[in-house]
């Protein structure tokens, strides 16, 4: 028998957890209004949407009670939603937008703080290279001639001293 007490604590337990439903829900929808989808997708998304919030409400009911669904747990979860959307979801719409596009501006500069100083790294030793390779290039067209005078004298006296 669970006790009154107990059961008063399930039902906070549940207004909470709608209260976290509610912010993952904004969460969803400040991606869904950043990223803009297109109809397949979205309609994908939404049903991927649906499954992950399933488990994780699961998941909160399995640690906050043991799982038991009862009529009070439903109603927990319908107020903690009311409570949600009438007084926190425009604040946290707009938070949820401002962090993602100040995470997309962070990867982004992390993204760039990593890729510049390879640019430049890749710059100081390609040009010197490149220079050496055009050189080299120069040198070898330059000496191509003794190079084949000394390899057909270096035949000649091979084949003598083969005798």
């Amino acid at each position: 028998m669970i006790t009154a007490y107990l059961q008063i604590k399930f039902f906070v337990n549940t207004i909470f957890i709608g209260l976290i439903i509610g912010g993952i829900f904004d969460l969803y929808r400040a991606i869904q209004g950043l990223v803009k989808p297109k109809k397949l997708t979205l309609g994908i998304t939404d049903l991927l949407f649906c499954l992950i919030l399933t488990g994780l409400v699961f998941l909160l009911l399995l640690f906050s009670n043991w799982g038991e669904v009862r009529f009070y747990v439903f109603l927990g979860l319908a107020i903690g939603l009311i409570i949600y959307f009438k007084y926190c979801s425009n604040v946290m719409l707009q938070f949820w937008h401002n962090w993602l596009i100040c995470m997309y501006k962070l990867i982004v500069l992390s993204f760039k703080a990593i890729v510049y100083p390879l640019k430049i790294i890749a710059i100081i030793f390609i040009i010197p290279l490149k220079l050496i390779s055009g050189l080299l290039t120069k040198c070898k067209l330059l000496l191509r001639k003794p190079y084949l005078k000394l390899k057909a004298w270096f035949g000649k006296l091979y084949k003598k001293n083969d005798l």
